[in-house]
């Protein structure tokens, strides 16, 4: 089973099993959409049912049969995983914005034809589409962040690969 490590716990909150939780910004609707996710404990990853998540207050997780500050203190400053089958597919997305698209920063965008295009320096929300800024060798380029170019986008590399429509590039 494969696993995206999304974020970690932080320190126990309350005294009925809550902790304060940090997730990376693009890993938030699959949280949201998730009921469980899998905490590494001992070189082993063990699955923790979600109970309730409240974001109003700061970022807070309850997970089923941790009821007391005890058993979330036990929990403090784990790493947090999902499966990386639970992730939500990029076409099923709400819309973005750029601020969660801004991980992509440093990333190096790679295009099926032309290969290495550069890196992603910054994520620009225009009014009608977000953008990559993309320094090359040469000049700064922007290319529009459209769900149809992604081919992939690989975490582990920080790497990104397009299917650029012709002519893009020269712009």
């Amino acid at each position: 089973m494969d696993f995206t490590k999304i974020g970690q716990l932080k320190k126990a909150y309350g005294l009925q099993g809550q902790l304060r939780v940090f997730i990376e910004e693009p890993f938030w609707e699959d949280v949201m959409a998730a009921n469980v996710l899998f905490i590494e404990l001992k070189g082993q990853k063990i699955p923790y049912f979600i109970e309730n998540i409240d974001r109003k207050k700061g970022d807070h997780i309850k997970f089923e049969e941790v009821d007391n500050k005890e058993a979330a203190t036990k929990l403090s400053n784990k790493i947090i995983f999902i499966r990386t089958s639970d992730l939500i597919p990029a076409e099923k997305r709400t819309k973005k914005s750029a601020d969660q698209m801004t991980f992509l920063v440093g990333f190096e965008l790679v295009t099926k034809n032309e290969g290495r295009i550069g890196e992603i320096s910054e994520v620009i929300e225009m009014p009608m589409q977000i953008m990559l800024s993309v320094q090359t060798k040469e000049k700064e380029i922007l290319i529009p962040l459209v769900d149809d170019f992604i081919e992939d986008v690989f975490l582990e590399k920080k790497q990104i690969v397009m299917n650029l429509p012709e002519g893009i590039l020269d712009l």
